[in-house]
């Protein structure tokens, strides 16, 4: 093999095989650390609301509009796993004064360190094809690998720590979005906060439009959206808190990591939906549909490469009474405090599905799924 030969063949067979060793120890580390990760992603981030809070006592920052922590290739490249923190206004990107701070992220990119010792012993099987240089630009494109697990950290935090009083003193716009990314370059919305009024017809008409990316990662809070055809959007990450899209028709959604807090579902078809990661705590679902959807959590069929970091989808304390649940993926899921009452689960995957003890009576299940579940007291 010629080095261009090489190098490609280190990529294609080491590479790619380490990485997968990699994200199986991340996932598992995350999945299990995760409320710990969470305390300290808390405390860093309250630091950061004391440090804008202080500039805008102090007249040298107005309202923001942005919170954006972003990646840095240079201190990666220097082994320094340090996000830089930025408190913007609505100019975002372009804002000539921001409120700057830092989260350190070892937690996750020690696992690259790892990955570098691993591949540079077995760079040596390929006679100096696979330079230093070389190396360092491979690990610089597996450090995105890593990345996303700091999005889904920040993404799993944010609704218990936006109810921090540091975050409530903050001075903001009526559109506030937090956003972790690359410096300068593509960044994920994580939470957004949006406290302009809005017209149920306005936002139904816009729904009714259908447009191709224009529903992901929005707030449809607080809404009377019922008896619509919402079918085949994307509504990933979105954010339906105490709204009510009753006897609506949500058919082949990507409903991936959607929040829906508090909201009333009764009769509304899911069926055939992606809706990993979604949260239904304490929902009026009765009679909803929910047929072949797909809510496995991260551990199962390796899902967490393409949803790193994913949590269990979570019915917990909600209304599924009669529910039809048939052909549902809910490896993992939570209906701890729900109730099922003639809720329907034929042909549903709900291994590791999390039950309370005093639902062992009403919900419907078969012999091999009452062996499958996990019986919480």
């Amino acid at each position: 093999m010629d080095k261009a030969e090489s190098i490609a063949h280190f990529r294609e067979h080491v590479v790619r095989r380490e990485r997968m060793n990699m994200l199986l120890i991340l996932e598992r580390d995350f999945q299990l650390h995760k409320e710990q990760l969470v305390e300290e992603f808390i405390s860093s981030f309250t630091d950061m609301c004391r440090t804008i809070t202080d500039a805008q006592d102090q007249g040298d920052k107005g309202a923001i509009g942005y919170l954006m922590y972003s990646m840095l290739r240079t201190e990666i490249a220097e082994g320094r796993y340090t996000y830089l923190v930025e408190a913007m206004d609505t100019n975002w990107l372009f804002d000539g004064a921001p409120c700057a701070g830092s989260y350190d992220a070892t937690w996750a990119f020690r696992h690259l360190d790892i990955l570098a010792k691993r591949l540079t012993a077995s760079r040596q099987l390929y006679g100096g094809a696979v330079t230093i240089p070389v190396l360092e630009r491979i690990l610089l494109h597996e450090a995105l690998f890593i990345h996303r697990y700091v999005i889904a950290l920040a993404r799993y935090a944010l609704p218990r720590t936006v109810q921090l009083k540091e975050y409530q003193d903050i001075v903001k716009e009526p559109v506030f979005e937090i956003r972790v990314g690359e410096y300068m370059d593509i960044s994920e919305a994580v939470f957004k906060r949006d406290e302009r009024e809005q017209a149920p017809q306005a936002v139904k008409a816009w729904l009714d439009e259908k447009s191709d990316g224009e529903y992901a990662y929005e707030s449809f809070r607080n809404l009377k959206l019922t008896d619509g055809d919402y079918g085949e959007l994307d509504f990933r990450y979105s954010d339906f808190i105490d709204s009510n899209l009753s006897h609506s028709l949500l058919r082949d959604c990507v409903l991936i990591g959607t929040r829906w807090i508090g909201s009333d579902l009764k009769g509304a078809d899911f069926s055939r939906c992606k809706i990993h990661g979604a949260e239904f705590r304490d929902c009026d679902l009765k009679g909803a549909v929910f047929r072949d959807i797909e809510g496995s959590n991260g551990w199962e069929e390796s899902r967490f490469l393409y949803m790193p970091g994913i949590s269990a989808l979570s019915f917990a304390g909600s209304n599924v009474e009669g529910a039809d649940f048939t052909g549902a993926r809910l490896y993992g899921a939570d209906f701890s405090d729900a109730n099922v009452i003639d809720a329907v689960f034929d042909g549903a995957n709900i291994k590791n599905a999390v039950f309370s003890v005093k639902q062992r009576e009403s919900v419907r299940l078969n012999e091999i799924q009452q062996a499958q579940v996990l019986w919480k007291m």
